[in-house]
């Protein structure tokens, strides 16, 4: 209900709220971890996720009565419900992290319930720069919650890990049932690409493939469609 009481804070009425509104979703982040933890609590999961998703939808559409024609007025709306997702990422790479450490028996209902956010891989391909952007402004933020001595999962040398990248990967091997046209990830697509390379098949366990291509087909796709979108970045001019 918490995110009920907040729709009479954030009133649309400028960007102004948008810092706070990044922070709110944050804490979404935050709560929906403590929600899965222990494999518990589905429910409250669902209806988390659910009440920040009703109160960002509420505020895009009071900002759309107050400037139903300027396109421009509504970047700042678009950019929260963006956040909203992007931590959402981030819960479902979590979620795997956890499952692999057995933490939670089986991340497959959570991670259910992310996976509506995404049908199709250019939603997924629009959103991950933010994500990338979002982990570079805070790496240790999951450190935080994850090292703590009654979790204690984050202990991976070498730097903290990029948990959005783990969902990505996990959700564009699962849509990935054709060759993949090209995507758009603004920059950052090498990155992505070299994670990828490095990482895919330790989270490949958690994709949902029930028909079509092998797992194996669908790599190559992930990996081919990247490594051209990384190449158009790098491109002079």
């Amino acid at each position: 209900r918490a995110w009920v009481y907040l729709r009479d804070v954030f009133l649309a009425e400028s960007e102004n709220e948008l810092p706070y509104l990044r922070e709110a979703a944050r804490h979404q982040g935050w709560l929906l971890f403590h929600a899965m933890r222990g494999g518990q609590y589905l429910d409250d999961f669902v209806s988390l996720r659910d009440g920040f998703r009703g109160m960002t939808g509420n505020i895009r559409q009071r900002a759309q009565m107050r400037a139903p024609f300027d396109e421009d007025e509504q970047v700042w709306v678009q950019q929260a419900e963006q956040e909203r997702r992007v931590v959402l990422m981030e819960v479902g790479g979590v979620s795997m992290r956890l499952g692999l450490t057995g933490d939670i028996e089986d991340p497959q209902p959570y991670l259910d319930v992310l996976r509506a956010e995404y049908s199709s891989l250019e939603q997924l391909a629009a959103d991950i720069p933010r994500a990338l952007e979002l982990y570079d402004s805070d790496q240790f933020f999951w450190v935080d919650l994850l090292d703590t001595p009654s979790v204690a999962v984050e202990w991976t040398p070498g730097g903290p890990s990029i948990y959005s990248l783990p969902f990505c990967t996990v959700r564009m091997l699962e849509l990935a049932d054709a060759p993949i046209r090209d995507l758009d990830l603004r920059g950052k697509a090498r990155r992505v690409f070299s994670w990828f390379n490095a990482n895919a098949q330790s989270y490949e366990q958690f994709a949902r493939i029930e028909s079509g291509e092998s797992i194996d087909t669908r790599r190559r796709y992930v990996a081919e469609a990247l490594e051209r979108a990384a190449e158009k970045d790098e491109e002079p001019g």
